[in-house]
């Protein structure tokens, strides 16, 4: 079956060979560098103010997180299942310490990006690059099998300005 077969029939794709476990010691490798030299600019706290729980945009100012936003397997699968060129809207980097992390409600981005960055159509695609073992002491996921085919709720009319690209998007 197709990657986009795939995506069709069940609403994601999961693809462990994606990125090799070497490649994945890098990208962490540049995240504690981050996290420990001192840019705090788009890192996030939990709520004890010391446990980190995401780090925001990284791309644009780390050279190998950028490069993981434009790894030609990354970006192959993406444009692949929109069928073109695609960008970089947000990297997130998300953390869950085990025992220490407040957990992540199920939630729609759309609706926030529709209305706070004018996007008027959901032609996205959530890349989760899962950086370490999830487990159930470190937050596990749960998948909706199925495209919901939702529309976002408490928006009647599209946004009044065009699409713009902010300062925190680039091309991929």
């Amino acid at each position: 079956m197709s990657s986009v077969a795939e995506f069709q029939d069940v609403g994601y794709i999961i693809r462990p060979e994606l990125l090799s476990a070497e490649e994945v010691a890098t990208i962490n490798a540049q995240l504690d560098t981050i996290v420990s030299g001192g840019h705090r600019s788009g890192l996030v706290l939990e709520k004890d103010e010391r446990t980190l729980r995401s780090v925001f945009n990284p791309h644009l100012y780390n050279d190998v997180l950028g490069r993981v936003v434009r790894h030609p397997r990354v970006l192959g699968m993406v444009e692949e299942l929109l069928g073109e060129p695609v960008y970089v809207f947000q990297l997130v980097v998300n953390n869950k310490s085990p025992f220490n992390g407040d957990v992540w409600y199920w939630h729609q981005d759309y609706p926030t990006y529709r209305v706070d960055d004018h996007i008027a159509e959901s032609r996205m695609v959530n890349v989760l690059i899962f950086l370490d073992e999830v487990t159930q002491f470190n937050g596990r996921s749960w998948w909706c099998r199925g495209r919901t085919g939702w529309s976002p709720t408490g928006l009647t009319s599209p946004p009044k300005a065009p699409p713009t690209r902010s300062a925190t998007q680039e091309r991929a």
